[in-house]
Parts: structure tokens; C-alpha cells; sequence
């Protein structure tokens, strides 16, 4: 990438909006209660409004686990002008210091132990570290495939053990770089296939998630099918970026799907966001709620967490920027 071209930056800008919002979504929506999501929604318009509020009490716009660990690995980028897994394992363990949310027990167990002695990460699979990837694929719109490969991978081995977790890691960061260069959704849907066939993981992996691909194509999927977190998140983001438009009726059903698998929510944001670029697929309500999202005592009363401040999304314009600027050759 010789320079940012302004449709990139939509499409990264959707992407990491998208992710911050599929993320505050699926606080608002935890435990899937109805009457939470019906106040989402302002009667008469067409376009659901973010407000305060929710299961964990947040700011409109505010992100819980997988929404700030991706902020704590985008920050990390930018900084390093690359994906350094010293720097992000001590990002890592800063937000794990930091009592955080508690909506992702498993990754915090497991990244608590990092660099310590008797190092042990977790085996079990969540969906977190698949959400939080989202900065990396942003970063890879510059980066070719394998360099893309390597950091998700990397990234994943922070928290998570099992080689599955690794595989999908990777095939989602790099259909989000491609969806940052602009191709089309069947071209990254093709590219996200193509990375299953020329991966490193085992045949056993491969084939699972070769079918997780194939059955997107048909159903988002649900938990009770499968044992497998990221598989449920993998196959519902890449079913909504297949079947959902970037017009109002495609936002609805998105925030439809958030209400039914809001545990997959910032994932398939991300993803459908990096396609269809934040112009088109993020709400400027939204937008406006996101980057005005800050800790203060003129916000203290609007959340019940007051969070250091690297957990604040209020300045993704410039971690977007940031992450792009890392990935110029």
C-alpha cells in the first residue's frame, strides 16, 4: 500500500467499528432478553439507536472483553508498527490485571499465566480470541497472506491451546485483510476456502472447518450443534457476510442475529462491517456514540465500570489510521 486510499479506510474503519459495536451489542443482548432489545430500538425509525444500558450496564458504544483486548492489540500494533507477541502477551496481562468485565472467564485464566512461571494456557475454546483478531486482519491489508497467517496464529496461542482455535484464527484475519483491499464477498469468501487448503493445520481441522465454510452458506449455526465456540462464531460471520446487505434492512437483521447469537456478534460485525465499510454499514448515531465514548466524571453516571483508559474506543479514527500505517511497504 503506497497510500490510504479513502475506501480502504471505510472498509478498516467498518471493520473496527463494527467489531466495537457487535461487541456493546452483545453486553446489551447477554442472556438474550427481550425486553432489553425491544428498548433498543426507538419505535417508529427505521434505524436501531444505541443507548446506555444493557445486562452489564454500559455506555452506548462502550466494549466489554473481546472488544477491549482488540483495542489493547490494535494499540499494540501501532505502536510497534507490527505484530510483536512480547508486546501483546504484556497488553494482554495488563488488561487481565485490570479486573475486567468478567464476561470471558476461560481467556483470562488462561492469559494470567502468560510469561509466568508454570505458564499454562488454556485448552478450552471461546470466541473471544477470534473477535479480537479483527486489528490484525485490519493491519494485513497490507500484508500478504502468510504474514497475515502467522500473527492470527500467533495471537491465538496467547490464550487458547487448542489447534483448531489457531486454524480459524487465521482463516478469519485473512478474510478481513481482503475485505479491507476491496474485493468482493464472494472473492474473500473464496480466499477464506482458499487458506483452508494451503494452512499448515492438521486434515482433521481443515475439514471441520472446510464444512463450517461450505455450511455458512446455507445457516448461521447454532451452539447446541457443535461443541465448538469458534466454529459457531466463524460460520455465523461468514453467513452474515454472504446473506446480509449494508442497507437499513441488513442492519436490522444484524441486530436481529446479535439478539439470537450475541455471543458471535463482534466477529460477524467486524467482518461484515470491513466488507461493506463503516459509510454504508455503521449508523452515524452509532458512529457518533462510539467515538464520544470516553471515561470522565461527565460520563461516570452512564456506565457502572469506569475502565482505564486504553479500553475506550472514542479513538478508533486514529488506531484505524495507525493500523494501516503499520501495514504501508
Amino acid at each position: 500500500m503506497e497510500k490510504l486510499d479513502k475506501k480502504v479506510v471505510d472498509r478498516a474503519r467498518g471493520g473496527l467499528l463494527g467489531l466495537i459495536a457487535g461487541n456493546s451489542l452483545e453486553s446489551y443482548f447477554s442472556w438474550d432478553m427481550p425486553a432489553l432489545f425491544e428498548r433498543f430500538f426507538v419505535i417508529g425509525e427505521d434505524v436501531p439507536t444505541m443507548k446506555d444500558g444493557g445486562f452489564y450496564g454500559i455506555m452506548a458504544g462502550q466494549v466489554t472483553d473481546a472488544g477491549e483486548l482488540a483495542l489493547a492489540l490494535a494499540r499494540t500494533i501501532c505502536e510497534a508498527r507490527r505484530y510483536d507477541g512480547e508486546r501483546v502477551a504484556k497488553a494482554y496481562r495488563r488488561w487481565c490485571d485490570s479486573e475486567p468485565w468478567g464476561t470471558a472467564p476461560l481467556t483470562q485464566v488462561s492469559i494470567s499465566f502468560l510469561g509466568r512461571p508454570g505458564d499454562s494456557r488454556e485448552i478450552a475454546e471461546s470466541s473471544e480470541c477470534l473477535a479480537r483478531v479483527a486489528p490484525i486482519g485490519i493491519w494485513g491489508a497490507g500484508h500478504t497472506d502468510d504474514e497475515v497467517a502467522d500473527a492470527a496464529r500467533a495471537d491465538a496461542t496467547l490464550s487458547h491451546s487448542p489447534a483448531l482455535v489457531r486454524l480459524v484464527n487465521e482463516i478469519f484475519a485473512v478474510g478481513m485483510a481482503h475485505a479491507v483491499r476491496g474485493e468482493s464477498v464472494v472473492h474473500v469468501f473464496a480466499s477464506m476456502k482458499e487458506r483452508v487448503e494451503s494452512t499448515v493445520a492438521s486434515a482433521h481441522d481443515r475439514k471441520v472447518v472446510r464444512r463450517a465454510l461450505e455450511d455458512a452458506l446455507e445457516e448461521p449455526l447454532q451452539m447446541v450443534k457443535t461443541g465448538s465456540p469458534v466454529l459457531v462464531a466463524l460460520q455465523n460471520a461468514v453467513h452474515c457476510l454472504l446473506h446480509i446487505s449494508e442497507d437499513v434492512k441488513g442492519l436490522r437483521e444484524m441486530v436481529e442475529f446479535c439478539r439470537g447469537a450475541y455471543s458471535c456478534a463482534s466477529a460477524a460485525f467486524a467482518l461484515w462491517g470491513a466488507i461493506h465499510g463503516a459509510s454504508a454499514a455503521i449508523p452515524p448515531q452509532w458512529q457518533d456514540a462510539i467515538l464520544s465514548c470516553r471515561p470522565g466524571p461527565k460520563n461516570a453516571s452512564r456506565t457502572k465500570r469506569q475502565r482505564p483508559p486504553e479500553y475506550w474506543p472514542c479513538d478508533v479514527d486514529q488506531l484505524v489510521m495507525g493500523l494501516l500505517g503499520a501495514a504501508m511497504k
